[in-house]
């Protein structure tokens, strides 16, 4: 009984709640939503009709598809697979831009972050699966569901979402990270990964492949007349500098920086590709590009990207940068709601926009939906201009989907174009195609004068292109001007090269095909980089070289007891800093946990006749570098002795205090009063040899000197360190205190523990003279700092007044 009515008044709270929503004050919300002058918004579908809508999607008729959440969370929802959300189909059955008729197309589905239409099917992102919905009775309601793909993870929003048909009638569908993905090819084998990544697959599930990857969450793509792919990426990177989210320029075989490869090998070129434009955390959802006349023709290129986090829906104005694209954002929604959340956008048959608010569902696990847990059941909103009614398509529209169906010679026509645009959409065609008659025609475009093209033909050659172009891809990857060019022609290399050319390119005279080249070399289908080839490289007095070659060290670890017997010919002769021992410094960092290399290591930091002092004061330098794991016994063996040597002295010190070791404190001790040793050496075995705060007055006094602003830079700042440190004697206080303007360059701040830690009833009045004859020369402290040395002043008494008056005197 108990647990009936508790269930009574669950469903009951549920009800009140949905009751709640169906009476959400829409005329009132959309009075706080911002438009451009001559652009009106107003309802075309809210609740009772609709809740918390998602994404949308219009099929042939021009109905309307709404994948809805249950308004639960979304997080626990995949986890458990809970079929509570639904799909709906609105009709605008007058043509008043207001949906009036609603049927549920889909119910008992999982999240449906995602949803397209072709050919009399919706294709419904479905987790863990992909699937198809048919009406086949003409009803309104599904009865028919086809699993086009399964395999997908669903812990969290970056599960299956993003479905859209490109213009190849190809379906494309993204998945974040870590939610992972194991996709059959019907072969018996798998496209398995976890880093977020756009695939592709034919209409019926076949031919699943990567297009790009290395995303936390991609959400949406859209394609541009020229056949590039844009998309919405949120956690582009690690926040920095106020920016975390990015528009994308998805290049086919890209790697993009967040999440690393796992799971089936995927082409690499050694490039992480850049965003179009840096974003901060707006939350970026669905997106779409105006295809219709009815919006202003400057606009035409924009795209409009619904903005979760921001209230907006802002247009993306994107200009060509180099071979890819730059954006400018411009508001063009804005609500001061803080209901609204614009989750999609897209546009409708007439010319307008339609506009998806998602409502105050989303708050298990955004930041900004916690702001206010109001459950508003979210809408979609129209967005028209004066000249939106009945909008056509625009004739650059049309032309460039009849390229889409012309014939070969047709496509090939348009390769002499003289629209930037076009050729690329001609390119992209023919690599759809598979047309390898037209290779030769793609290589004459790699010397283009415009970036965009080039980096068209390099895409199109990787499909069309045969080994005879090595040659030419190589070139243009030489002169190759921003990393997308550079990556479709390495791209382009890796498909068609063979084995001995792009060895030879590793002593090419560019560096961005040397660089190339390695990463080339190490994997599929070469697999032939072995350690012999990286010492020079590593070497390579071109940076972007020898990050490379050190990149690929750390992918083998297999290849340190290779190494070894370079090493120990590296050893036998002196070495110094030089960029010929970049090769060496790298790999000691790449293989400082290989118990070989570790060996050969404490072998040569041994004092023995065959062993340079030179090589072992370079391998006493690197050692603080090496903290993958504890230092082996052997490397802190030779410090002792390094430390009794001059010439070993300054790098032993380094190392002592990287891993500091209590038996070396009494050999510090001594080199610290010991004044044949440089001042610098002693200032640093100071500070690292006493496990007490308190300093002798030998090494007192070598301190205060060093503060002298005469003194070098280091100097000081060592002997600042060890003062502010220090437990000082009040003779030392006295002593320090009379000779501070003899040349003092450091300010008081660091010193005033000290200082009040010292002061007894002799030296109380010093230091509050002292103070006072600082402050009278324009020093102000933090009040705090101030505070703390005025505590042993004698309470009430002149000197702490007449301090905190010459500290407010300053503040003013």
């Amino acid at each position: 009984m108990l647990k009936r009515c508790i269930a009574t008044v669950c469903c009951a709270g549920i009800n009140l709640i949905a009751a709640a929503a169906d009476l959400f004050d829409y005329p009132d919300f959309l009075a706080g939503i911002q438009t451009p002058p001559k652009f009106q918004i107003s309802l075309a579908a809210g609740a009772p009709m609709i809740r918390f809508p998602m994404f949308a999607c219009f099929d042939d008729a021009g109905r309307l598809y709404v994948a809805e959440s249950s308004g639960k969370d979304l997080y626990a929802g995949l986890k458990n697979l809970t079929r509570d959300c639904r799909v709906s189909r609105l009709e605008d059955t007058d043509g008043d831009g207001r949906f009036e008729k609603s049927v549920v197309f889909a119910q008992g589905v999982t999240v449906p972050m995602g949803l397209a239409w072709r050919g009399g099917r919706l294709y419904l992102a479905d987790p863990p699966e992909l699937v198809a919905l048919t009406d086949t009775d003409g009803d309104g309601h599904a009865d028919r569901r086809e699993v086009i793909l399964r395999g997908f993870g669903h812990t969290d929003n970056g599960s299956l979402h993003g479905l859209t048909f490109g213009p190849d009638a190809r379906l494309y569908f993204t998945m974040g990270e870590p939610d992972g993905w194991k996709l059959p090819r019907g072969d018996g084998t798998f496209l398995e990964g976890v880093a977020g990544a756009l695939f592709r697959c034919q209409p019926d599930g076949s031919q699943p492949e990567v297009i790009s990857r290395g995303f936390v969450n991609l959400v949406e793509v859209e394609f541009l007349p020229g056949g590039e792919i844009i998309g919405t990426d949120n956690w582009f990177q690690v926040p920095a500098g106020g920016h975390r989210d990015a528009l994308v320029d998805c290049a086919p075989g890209g790697l993009f920086p967040y999440a690393p490869d796992r799971g089936t090998p995927l082409p690499r070129t050694g490039l992480t590709l850049p965003p179009v434009t840096l974003l901060p955390a707006v939350a970026h959802s669905g997106l779409t590009r105006l295809r219709r006349t009815g919006f202003p023709a400057e606009w035409r290129g924009s795209l409009f990207v619904a903005e979760h986090n921001t209230r907006k829906v802002v247009r993306q104005e994107l200009r060509r940068d180099g071979s890819t694209f730059a954006a400018v954002s411009h508001d063009f929604v804005t609500g001061a709601h803080p209901d609204f959340h614009p989750a999609d956008v897209l546009e409708a048959p007439d010319g307008s926009l339609l506009i998806v608010d998602t409502g105050g569902w989303y708050v298990e696990h955004c930041p900004t939906g916690r702001i206010r847990d109001s459950r508003a059941p979210g809408g979609i909103y129209r967005v028209r201009g004066t000249n939106t009614f009945g909008a056509n398509l625009e004739p650059d529209e049309e032309r460039f989907a009849a390229l889409w169906r012309m014939r070969e010679p047709e496509v090939r026509a348009r390769l002499g174009d003289t629209e930037i645009a076009m050729v690329c959409a001609a390119v992209r065609v023919l690599a759809a195609r598979g047309e390898r008659s037209a290779g030769d025609a793609l290589a004459a475009l790699l010397d283009s004068p415009h970036a965009p093209v080039r980096r068209a033909a390099a895409e199109g050659l990787a499909v069309c292109g045969v080994r005879a172009h090595s040659e030419r891809l190589a070139a243009a990857l030489a002169a190759a001007a921003d990393d997308f060019e550079r990556h479709a022609c390495a791209a382009a290399l890796l498909a068609l090269a063979d084995e001995p050319f792009v060895r030879s390119l590793l002593a090419n005279p560019s560096p961005q095909v040397r660089r190339a080249a390695l990463h080339l070399l190490d994997q599929a289908p070469f697999t032939t980089l072995q350690f012999p080839d990286l010492p020079a490289l590593l070497a390579d007095p071109e940076p972007s070289v020898s990050h490379a070659a050190r990149q690929l060290l750390t992918r083998h670890p297999e290849w340190a007891r290779h190494a070894v017997p370079w090493l120990r010919q590296q050893f036998a002769s002196p070495l110094s800093d030089t960029p010929a021992t970049g090769a060496l410094e790298s790999l000691l960092v790449a293989f400082q946990s290989n118990p070989e290399v570790r060996r050969v290591i404490g072998e040569f930091l041994q004092p023995q006749d065959t062993v340079s002092t030179a090589t072992r004061a370079w391998l006493l330098n690197r050692l603080p570098e090496m903290t993958a794991q504890r230092p082996d016994p052997a490397w802190l063996h030779s410090i002792p002795t390094a430390l009794a040597s001059a010439d070993l002295r300054a790098a032993a010190l380094k190392v002592a205090a990287a891993f500091p070791e209590p038996e070396w404190e009494p050999l510090l001790a001594s080199l610290a009063v010991d004044s044949q040793v440089p001042v610098a050496h002693r200032l640093l075995a100071a500070r690292l040899a006493p496990r007490r705060a308190a300093l002798g007055d030998a090494i007192f006094a070598l301190a205060v000197d060093a503060l002298d602003s005469k003194a070098p830079v280091a100097d000081r700042l060592a002997a600042t360190d060890l003062l502010a440190r220090a437990t000082l004697t009040p003779s030392q206080l006295r002593r320090w205190l009379a000779t501070w303007d003899r040349g003092m360059s450091s300010a008081p701040d660091a010193f005033l523990p000290p200082m009040a830690r010292a002061a007894d009833d002799s030296t109380r009045p010093l230091l509050g003279r002292f103070l006072l004859a600082r402050l009278r020369t324009g020093w102000t402290p933090p009040r705090a700092t101030l505070e703390e040395a005025l505590r042993v002043l004698p309470d009430g008494g002149l000197e702490r007044s007449a301090v905190l008056a010459a500290w407010d005197t300053n503040r003013v």
